[in-house]
């Protein structure tokens, strides 16, 4: 036991003394001057603080000491591994005046008193330090605590009466533990797999990684963490993928793989399409000349335009692309009316995305009018500068297309005369697929009732609505029943209630039939 004895300006000359004590595990105390510390101080109790004069104190468990001019804790845990040299209590009091005794008691996990230090001197007669630092270890690595798993106590008491006291875990398992959420099969017929891995470690996690097919992605992890969860989608090639999580607490590395095979699963149409050729008309409006801005209608145009050709097999040349001050009423209706009639046919698919203002007009004699805005739209004259659902409705029987489906995302929708259908369960694959591919078909997609505005936010950078559009499209998460075909009630079906509860139940998405029992089909390449 070495003792440096520290005086504050009103003592006398600096008094060192050494001496020497065998304890059976080593104890070691080292008094040193101390200005200031980061550490939350701890008060002392009331009887102590007024016997002794002691205004604060300090103690942390840690793994280790660093000796110099201020001896320092290093490593500070409350959880110790077996694997670890040792578990230190460090405590720091302040102002110490005369003699008095400290004790160190450490109790295993049944409670039991596993070692006792006994009681100490420490300070001297007529004197007063401003701070001492002192420590006591047990040791773990090779001893008796290293079988002695569990929560762990260490007391100091301080002139018979109990100063402090720190709980503390010494692990015997020293593996983080992986647990798989999703995948839950060996096989898919997704190309994106959405994984789902929970990484757990008593100990902290210092580093964890995801390895697919040999390629790493690191995982960020706050340093001590207990638990992450890694959710994200993984794109797989075909035949077996090897998906790895790897995990690092700072004593073992534990990796836990999973094989999973992508299979192409063979939609009923094989390589023949339902469809001779594929339309599109996509609009989008933020900068209005009459009515207030959108910020994100652009935006979600954009997305639509770049699913339907990357992902959806639309030939580029055949889709009509109007933003802004291109999307004029005339031209719209023009697209509509005169180009898609003459230049579709009977086996064609025609899609109509729009995403801007809507106008919902109150009819006198019951009812509503819904209107959709193009960009000169002008509120007090809706019905001249607007195109309502009704001019939409009388123009989808122009068009001669097998199927046409109308997705308006729009703030307000009215569906005057449009019939609402139980839209029923998801349709298999099979006889009632190919009823439904075969009969005309003519819908509407709404991001609302009549009396609901559309959500958009910065953080999408789209509408509630068209965020979901896309990731079901995109990400195949609304082939619900996963034949490789999402039908516009499939798609329907899936957006509902993410729409509904990422808006705050603001947005209840809806659709109608115009005409035909057919349903427009999104085939998955």
């Amino acid at each position: 036991m070495a003792i440096v004895y520290n005086h504050n300006k009103k003592a006398n000359n600096c008094l060192r003394q050494y001496l020497s004590l065998y304890l059976s595990l080593s104890l070691f105390l080292l008094f040193l001057f101390s200005c200031s510390s980061a550490r939350q101080r701890q008060s002392v109790s009331p009887l102590i603080a007024h016997q002794t004069g002691i205004g604060w104190i300090e103690a942390v468990t840690c793994k280790g000491i660093v000796e110099g001019e201020e001896s320092k804790p290093h490593d500070e845990s409350q959880v110790f591994s077996i694997q670890d040299k040792q578990a230190v209590m460090w405590l720091k009091i302040k102002d110490l005046k005369e003699k008095h005794t400290l004790r160190w008691k450490w109790y295993d996990p049944q409670g039991n008193l596993y070692y006792d230090t006994k009681d100490f001197s420490i300070g001297s007669e007529n004197q007063q330090y401003q701070s001492a630092a002192l420590w006591h270890r047990i040791g773990i690595f090779g001893e008796k605590a290293a079988n002695l798993f569990g929560d762990w106590r260490v007391k100091i008491e301080f002139d018979g009466k109990n100063l402090i006291s720190k709980d503390f875990k010494i692990l015997g398992d020293l593996d983080p533990v992986i647990t798989y959420f999703s995948p839950t099969t060996p096989a898919v017929h997704e190309k994106y797999l959405r994984l789902n891995v929970r990484v757990e470690d008593e100990v902290g996690l210092k580093d964890v990684q995801v390895k697919i097919n040999g390629e790493v992605s690191n995982v960020i992890v706050q340093p001590g963490s207990k638990l992450i969860t890694i959710e994200r989608k993984i794109l797989l090639h075909e035949g077996r993928n090897k998906v790895e999580i790897i995990a690092f607490n700072g004593y073992r590395r534990i990796t836990k793989s999973k094989d999973v095979i992508y299979a192409k699963k063979q939609n009923i149409f094989s390589d023949a399409s339902p469809y001779k050729d594929s339309w599109a008309l996509v609009v989008g409006i933020d900068n209005y000349e009459n009515v207030p801005k959108l910020n994100y209608a652009v935006a979600d145009a954009k997305g639509i335009k770049d699913i339907l050709i990357r992902e959806m097999n639309f030939p580029e040349d055949r889709i009509t692309y109007l933003t802004n001050q291109e999307a004029t009423r005339e031209n719209i209706l023009r697209y509509l009316g005169d180009d898609f009639p003459k230049k579709t046919g009977l086996e064609d698919r025609v899609l109509v995305f729009f995403s801007g203002h809507g106008y919902t007009r109150k009819i006198p004699t019951g009812g509503e009018m819904g209107y959709l805005m193009p960009v000169e739209a002008k509120a007090n004259n809706v019905h001249s500068t607007a195109i309502s659902m009704a001019e939409i409705r009388d123009i989808s029987n122009l068009i001669p297309a097998k199927h046409i489906l109308f997705i308006v995302d729009a703030c307000y929708s009215g569906l005057v005369g449009l019939q609402l259908r139980n839209v029923g369960g998801i349709k298999d694959a099979g006889e009632n697929m190919a009823k439904i591919t075969q009969n005309i078909g003519r819908q509407v997609l709404t991001a609302g009732k009549a009396d609901e505005q559309v959500v958009e936010s910065d953080l999408w950078g789209h509408s509630v609505y068209t965020k979901f559009l896309i990731q079901g499209l995109k990400e195949r998460e609304a082939d619900l029943n996963q034949d490789g075909l999402i039908t516009s009630t499939e798609l329907h079906t899936y957006l509902v209630p993410r729409v509904t509860e990422e808006s705050g139940y603001r947005q209840t998405p809806q659709i109608r039939y115009m005409d035909g029992e057919g349903e427009f089909v999104f085939i998955l390449q």
